[in-house]
């Protein structure tokens, strides 16, 4: 027998966040309940350290030749490219989602924190939580990580 998810809660890192982002915003009768750890809203969100070390290995990969990349390589640089040129969500987006969101980032994230900031103020029922850490809170203090997720599901 099938079942059918009718309302999830949806956890989605880093681009995964902006993915779960975009899906919430586009089905918000689907999401109960929405974390968001380490998402960003456009590529700029991202501190500058970041983004000039992906350019240059962008740049770097791109003028390789194509037969001289290995298979890993060109993954890495399709990868790139998205965190270079996506996402482009409208802050006046979030305003629209009505579930309950947790922004997470760690305190040393590669996502500015006036930026996960900003995301938190744009959401009517948010919450914010900035976790001892760099961008990978989830595997490197989970305990933290885990303990903020717990916290938020059980409120609300």
């Amino acid at each position: 027998m099938k079942k059918k998810l009718k309302r999830v809660n949806l956890l989605g890192f880093s681009d995964g966040g902006n993915i779960a982002l975009i899906f919430a915003l586009k089905y918000p009768s689907y999401v109960k309940r929405l974390i968001l750890n380490g998402a960003n809203l456009y590529p700029s969100g991202l501190k500058l350290r970041y983004q000039a070390e992906e350019y240059v290995d962008f740049i770097r990969l791109l003028i390789r030749g194509k037969d001289e990349k290995s298979r890993g390589e060109a993954t890495r640089l399709e990868l790139m490219k998205i965190m270079i040129e996506e996402p482009h969500i409208k802050v006046e987006a979030l305003h629209k989602l009505r579930m309950p969101v947790l922004v997470i980032a760690g305190t040393d994230d590669m996502i500015r924190t006036g930026h996960t900031r900003r995301i938190y103020r744009s959401i009517l029922n948010g919450q914010l939580a900035l976790i001892e850490g760099d961008h990978f809170i989830a595997a490197k203090n989970p305990g933290g990580f885990n303990e903020a997720v717990e916290n938020f599901l059980k409120t609300f």
